[in-house]
């Protein structure tokens, strides 16, 4: 499903099969427990190595899908499974209108970079500030002045659904993804996943990244998979 075509085919599929063993082990599921197919443990350990391990100049990795395709369970199991790449992550929810408000986001995402990136400290800021100076007090200048991993490894942003973050026929959270977080803004060593629905708006404001896609399109089947598992007795 990806929209770039990968070099060195056998050294990923040996990652991919270490990655997908450790997540296993890791949540002590048995092969034959795991609620996905192996088409999707590799597909989100594809999502994992593109966005902490790929050096293809990519900043953006887009997952795109329609409703019911399974993005926000890949996003829970990517966040559950692999915390030390997560530096901060925000869900969207078209049902909590506070999910859908840029200022709660920025100040949430910063909390959690706080926490997760050694040397992040928030400035101050009040709600009168516009969102571009909320943006560069809360996230980019701190950023600037925070330590790189001391792994060397790539830390990842991740917002779901952000389609489901338009109210009154505008997507604040969108358009603010797409003038403050690139160009930048963001050191290196931190890139951005999104998953949303492809839809118009999101597709023009999105390429101007030239991000990583991959659809999950054709995924029913495992949706179908999943719900079982969940709504099998324990």
């Amino acid at each position: 499903y990806m929209s770039r075509k990968w070099r060195g085919g056998r050294e990923l599929k040996r990652k991919l099969d270490d990655l997908a063993d450790e997540i296993c082990g890791r949540c002590a599921i048995q092969p034959r427990q795991w609620p996905f197919t192996a088409k999707v443990v590799r597909f989100m350990m594809l999502l994992l190595l593109t966005v902490t391990c790929a050096d293809d100049g990519s900043f953006v990795f887009w997952l795109k899908g329609g409703a019911g395709t399974g993005k926000t369970a890949w996003s829970a199991k990517l966040v559950d499974a692999h915390r030390e790449a997560i530096a901060a992550v925000h869900f969207c929810r078209h049902s909590d209108a506070q999910t859908s408000d840029p200022r709660r986001m920025l100040r949430s995402i910063a909390a959690q970079l706080r926490g997760s990136v050694a040397g992040f400290e928030p400035g101050t800021c009040d709600d009168k500030e516009g969102l571009e100076e909320m943006f560069e007090d809360l996230i980019a200048a701190p950023l600037r002045a925070a330590d790189a991993p001391p792994d060397g490894k790539r830390r990842v942003i991740l917002i779901d659904a952000l389609d489901e973050c338009e109210a009154e026929g505008k997507n604040a959270l969108l358009d603010l993804v797409a003038t403050r977080f690139g160009g930048g803004a963001l050191p290196p060593w931190l890139r951005l996943v999104v998953t949303s629905r492809p839809e118009g708006d999101i597709v023009d404001k999105l390429k101007a990244f030239d991000p990583l896609e991959m659809e999950c399109d054709k995924n029913e089947s495992d949706a179908r998979l999943y719900l079982r598992h969940l709504l099998a007795p324990k």
